[in-house]
């Protein structure tokens, strides 16, 4: 009975005709079971890829946007503007905190992804810093480690430098 129970799930959520005796009742309900489950997680995979890329879309268009209002250096740090998605995603990963969980975020625009990175390093990730509403939200290296006082220090001149005009242009 739970196959059964599952198998007209499955059909609900592939939009299959209920009153059809042939659907509700197969002659091998192991078989459709299995090629409705096939079908509903090849459904549901599409789906997610359709998400993903409509995300990555809107994402590349706002993180375009942002080079120019966000990127700044000094002498020893840069904050940097991720070029993608992906980017964010393999920051997340080398850096072993949860930022490849915020891309819808940023994708919709409720977050900015920022990284820091030493000078020395350029390529290298280093921190991540997250914004809302053009406030620091998070600023976090390796294992969300918090900021070193150099990379504090930058930070808050970056506030200062920056955010703060940003800030005042968007309240004016």
């Amino acid at each position: 009975m739970g196959i059964w129970k599952d198998y007209i799930c499955f059909c609900r959520e592939l939009g299959y005709d209920l009153k059809n005796s042939f659907v509700l009742f197969p002659k091998d309900l192991i078989v459709a079971h299995k090629l409705a489950y096939q079908d509903v997680l090849n459904r549901r995979e599409q789906e997610r890829r359709k998400k993903m890329q409509q995300e990555e879309r809107r994402a590349k268009r706002l993180l375009k946007k942002y080079r120019n209002l966000y990127a700044w250096k000094d002498n020893r740090f840069a904050v940097v503007v991720p070029k993608d998605l992906l980017e964010i995603k393999e920051e997340g990963h080398t850096l072993h905190h949860c930022v490849a969980t915020y891309t819808s975020r940023v994708a919709d625009g409720t977050s900015i992804i920022l990284f820091v990175r030493d000078l020395q390093s350029p390529d290298k990730p280093f921190y991540t810093m997250e914004l809302q509403k053009n406030k620091i939200i998070q600023c976090r290296g390796y294992s969300n480690h918090v900021m070193t006082s150099e990379v504090q220090e930058f930070v808050k001149r970056y506030e200062s430098r920056v955010l703060k005009k940003i800030r005042e242009k968007n309240a004016a």
